[in-house]
């Protein structure tokens, strides 16, 4: 949601405002790629204490951090590439394939899994699934990595777009 809405302002030009807003365009941006971001974890913790779905552990919590990064770069990935509302529909439909890849690469033995480890969902789906590894730290750090890499990717792109 939060991509199609910056999508909105963009083709509507209201950034151009916000650049002389006392926010700033830049702090828009942050907050309105991270307000979500924020709402999802908290929903998501209260959540996971009222279904006990999983066993609810810290390092359980810190995967569920990890997974908020998603709406961040779901909603750069659509305001960056979509030049108009239809094609930012399109790409939606394309980031639920994107996000559904890591679970059902998961359940595959091959060695084309390995391609996975290149998408940030991934990371997420990788901890929740295996929160119990020792290489748990090293995993969490390499999916911060990535998501942080890929965020600052598509952010270039955007502000690139938008001058």
């Amino acid at each position: 949601m939060s991509g199609l809405m910056l999508l909105e302002e963009r083709d509507s030009e209201m950034l151009t405002y916000y650049a002389i807003a006392p926010l700033t365009k830049k702090g828009f941006l942050l907050y309105r790629l991270f307000f979500p971001m924020l709402i999802g974890f908290v929903v998501s913790l209260i959540v996971m204490f009222i279904v006990h779905l999983v066993p609810i552990d810290w390092k359980r919590c810190l995967v569920l951090w990890l997974m908020m990064f998603e709406a961040p770069v779901v909603a750069l990935f659509i305001a960056s590439f979509a030049k108009n509302k239809v094609e930012g529909l399109a790409l939606a439909k394309v980031t639920t394939f994107l996000l559904t890849t890591p679970l059902i690469i998961h359940f595959v033995d091959s060695k084309w899994s390995m391609l996975g480890m290149l998408l940030p969902p991934y990371w997420a789906v990788k901890l929740f699934i295996s929160s119990t590894d020792e290489w748990f730290w090293l995993q969490f750090v390499i999916g911060v990595l990535v998501h942080v890499f890929v965020i600052d990717l598509l952010l270039k792109r955007f502000q690139r777009m938008i001058g």
